[in-house]
C-alpha cells in the first residue's frame, strides 16, 4: 500500500468520498477516531462508528470530494497531515475547512488518527446539508 503518508492521503480521500472498504484497507480493527472540540460532530470513534458517519457524510456531499495537502511529515509512528477539504453539498451549499491530523501507525495500518478542524464552521455548513436531505428523504428536519 505504500508508506505512511501515502495511506494517510489514501485514507482521508476515502473518508471524503465515502469509500468504505478504501478506510477498512488502511485502518486496524481496533481504530480510534477522535475530532477534537466541543461541537456536535466531536467525539472518539470506533471503526464502526466512524463508517458510520463517513456514510452519513457521503450522503450529504453533492460532488467528489476533494483536497489539498500542503503539509505532510513522517516521524517513527506518527504521520502529521495538513489538509484543505472541498465538496458541494445537497441543498446548494459548499463545505471548504482545513484540517490538521495526527495519525499513529502499527504496522501499515492506522491505528489512531486526531483530527482538528474549524468545528463551528463545520456546523455552519452542515447543518444546511442535514436539513436538505432530510427533505429529500420526506423526513422532518432535526
Amino acid at each position: 500500500m505504500g508508506d505512511n503518508k501515502t495511506t494517510c492521503r489514501e485514507f482521508l480521500l476515502a473518508m471524503g468520498n465515502g469509500d468504505i472498504d478504501g478506510v477498512k484497507a488502511r485502518a486496524t480493527e481496533d481504530i480510534v477516531f477522535t475530532t477534537k472540540g466541543s461541537s456536535m460532530f466531536s467525539a472518539a470513534r470506533t471503526l464502526p462508528e466512524l463508517l458510520e458517519l463517513i456514510g452519513t457524510l457521503d450522503q450529504l456531499t453533492a460532488s467528489e470530494f476533494t483536497a489539498e495537502f500542503p503539509s505532510m511529515t513522517a516521524e517513527d509512528d506518527r504521520v502529521s497531515v495538513e489538509m484543505a477539504g472541498h465538496a458541494d453539498l445537497v441543498g446548494g451549499g459548499r463545505y471548504d475547512n482545513i484540517y490538521h491530523f495526527l495519525f499513529r501507525f502499527r504496522g501499515d495500518k492506522i491505528a489512531s488518527v486526531e483530527e482538528y478542524l474549524d468545528t463551528k464552521y463545520t456546523e455552519a455548513a452542515i447543518l444546511p446539508a442535514l436539513s436538505a436531505l432530510s427533505e429529500q428523504a420526506g423526513a422532518p428536519a432535526e
